[in-house]
């Protein structure tokens, strides 16, 4: 039991680094499409808003496959479609090819991340939040290294052989998954005593699910906003533009460390314990933010930041998975509707965020983002601690 576990978690991190990167990879192609075909930046916010977007209607769908056809056989097919925008990106000789190829891509995208947690949720019996931290944390292993080859390939080759090689990849994963005898008799969902409510994906809403959604919605729009404006904030407080980019950077760096952590620390301390903790301490940090003008104290900052802000995503996620299986609810359908919230919040955050920094100023806006984050610490307490496995 225990290698195929660890097989399963394996290929789910393995999918995860394709569907990461190259999600990240698909607006990088933009700037040298451009040369060729003609994009208006409007255009290109559009298409952009597609691949945020479908996180959003695509999650329900997406748990009525997980839930169904299995979790994998979803994965393997969602990589496939992966491969046929990649495809479409290749054969571009317009924008409405181009187009196209972010709509299909989409497709994958838009169902990943819904069943990609539900199945890591399934498949780990123990140290649920270690594992979801190893699995997010890997999403931005395939982000940072599949972009950084990208510009080079581009460089050295051109956009459209880039994105036929880059084909390759996510069609070799789907197959092989899709092909594998290890998943053709895929049982989807896992064994449940509440057969009934385990197969329906619409889940019940109780006090309990109520606040603890609320406290992910809140969550995510706190932080959504948060590396977008950092540019604005640097500008700001007089930096020399060419820091911003080595800034920015270290974020990312406490985004990694933060996933893998605080998934370990869930182990130790509950996932009640370290959600508190995070939000408060990010709330702190944030505000400090604002008001900091040195460069010493402002890059401990924002690594911590960085921590802080995407260490609650496997701690919420193992949260999800542990009400889920204590309530007996379809664990596609909890992940679903998480993405729903949580891809809802990052796409309204930035717009309401916006206004207030143009009428306010960026300090007065990441005190508001610290105010949030305030609120999703008090949130907190109300939570109803899930028993752990």
């Amino acid at each position: 039991m225990k290698r195929k576990l660890l097989t399963d978690g394996v290929v789910l991190s393995a999918l995860h680094m394709v569907n990461d990167g190259y999600v990240a990879c698909l607006p990088l192609f933009l700037p040298f499409i451009t040369q060729d075909i003609n994009i208006t930046l409007s255009q290109a916010g559009f298409l952009g808003g597609i691949l945020h977007f479908s996180g959003v209607v695509l999650a329900f769908p997406a748990a009525f496959l997980g839930t169904y056809l299995g979790s994998f056989h979803t994965l393997g097919y969602a990589a496939i479609f992966i491969f046929i925008s990649y495809i479409l990106m290749f054969m571009a000789k317009s924008y409405v090819w181009v187009l196209l190829a972010f709509l299909v891509g989409s497709l994958g995208f838009g169902v990943f991340h819904p069943v990609a947690f539900a199945a890591v949720a399934k498949t780990s019996q123990t140290k649920l939040g270690t594992q979801m931290g190893n699995f997010t944390a890997n999403g931005d292993i395939g982000r940072i290294a599949l972009s950084a080859l990208l510009t080079f390939m581009i460089a050295k080759l051109t956009w459209g052989k880039t994105a036929l090689i880059y084909s390759f990849l996510p069609l070799a994963a789907g197959l092989a998954v899709l092909l594998s005898g290890r998943y053709r008799n895929e049982v989807s969902p896992a064994d449940t005593p509440d057969k009934k409510a385990h197969h329906s994906i619409f889940v019940k809403p109780t006090k309990r699910l109520v606040v603890l959604f609320t406290a992910i919605f809140t969550d995510a729009f706190s932080v959504a906003s948060l590396f977008l404006f950092l540019p604005f904030l640097f500008q700001a407080k007089g930096f020399d533009t060419a820091i911003i980019g080595s800034l920015t950077g270290v974020f990312f760096v406490g985004n990694y460390l933060g996933k893998m952590v605080c998934g370990r620390i869930v182990e130790l301390k509950g996932v009640k314990k370290v959600f508190l903790a995070a939000e408060l301490l990010l709330a702190l940090t944030v505000f400090s933010l604002a008001f900091t003008g040195n460069i010493y104290l402002l890059i401990g900052l924002l690594i911590f930041m960085g921590v802080l802000s995407k260490g609650t995503v496997p701690v919420l996620s193992t949260f999800l998975a542990d009400t889920a299986k204590e309530m007996k609810v379809n664990i596609d359908g909890i992940y679903s509707l998480y993405s729903v919230l949580y891809n809802g919040a990052e796409t309204i955050s930035p717009l309401i965020l916006g206004i207030a920094a143009a009428a306010w100023g960026i300090e007065k806006m990441f005190i508001i983002c610290a105010a949030v984050s305030f609120l999703t610490f008090v949130l907190g307490f109300f939570l109803q601690e899930p028993r752990r496995e």
